[in-house]
């Protein structure tokens, strides 16, 4: 159950270009502040031992490479989605233009009947 709430959450967010630049600016201003901590408060906790520093380093790094791997998620969704919008308009200009053409068609059979006569 709560497996397959997460993966709605994430589908969810993953879907949604405002939901995907909120979460990656949370984790961008996550990340500063967790650096910030790490260098101002905990920093001579961090010098006297190595494992606390290792693992404060290395979930520093995982939260950079969330934040890379999410901004280029983001850039090649955003990518798609003006793909789509483009072939959507295009699509819309052309049976714009399919539905006017018969409508010159006859405007001009008309106007050569109107200079025959």
């Amino acid at each position: 159950m709560m497996k397959d709430e997460l993966l709605l959450i994430s589908l969810g967010i993953l879907r949604n270009r405002k939901s995907r630049r909120k979460f990656i600016l949370s984790f961008t201003l996550l990340t500063i502040f967790f650096l910030i901590i790490g260098t101002f408060v905990i920093d001579k906790h961090l010098e006297e031992n190595l494992i606390l520093f290792l693992i404060y380093w290395i979930f520093s790094v995982a939260l950079v490479l969330l934040i890379i791997l999410f901004t280029l998620y983001d850039m090649l969704a955003c990518r798609t989605e003006i793909i789509k919008e483009g072939k959507q308009e295009l699509e819309k200009i052309v049976n714009k233009m399919k539905d006017d053409l018969p409508n010159k068609k006859g405007l001009k059979t008309s106007n050569q009947n109107d200079l025959e006569a």
